[in-house]
């Protein structure tokens, strides 16, 4: 089934921007034998479209692009990765330091 998506839409769109005969020669050949993609959140600007269609957006900086609908309402899918141990036990070493330095100051008062 294909999703709908109406004028003003928050969606994603897919776009080709180089070729892989298009990019520069001073790269890595393993990138130069990839084409360079993009994908841009925006509003959609066509009264309707269905996933797979070409719309136009507009983004939420005011600037037009064309590509083929690729989600509607996209998802926020970054995060700060996965939790590192070391880290998670900086609080609290941190804390009772700090509560430690408190208390030997108090003993030279």
């Amino acid at each position: 089934m294909k999703k709908n998506a109406k004028q003003g839409d928050w969606v994603k769109i897919h776009f080709r921007i180089l070729e892989p005969h298009d990019r520069p020669d001073h790269i890595p050949e393993e990138t130069r034998k990839t084409p360079l993609d993009a994908y841009v959140n925006g509003f959609m600007s066509v009264e309707e479209a269905q996933l797979g269609d070409r719309v136009s957006i507009r983004t939420l900086i005011d600037r037009e692009y064309k590509g083929t609908l690729v989600e509607v309402f996209p998802a926020h899918t970054h995060s700060f990765g996965k939790a590192i141990p070391a880290l998670l036990e900086i609080g609290p070493k941190l804390r009772a330091k700090i509560r430690e330095g408190a208390d030997d100051h108090r003993k030279v008062q």
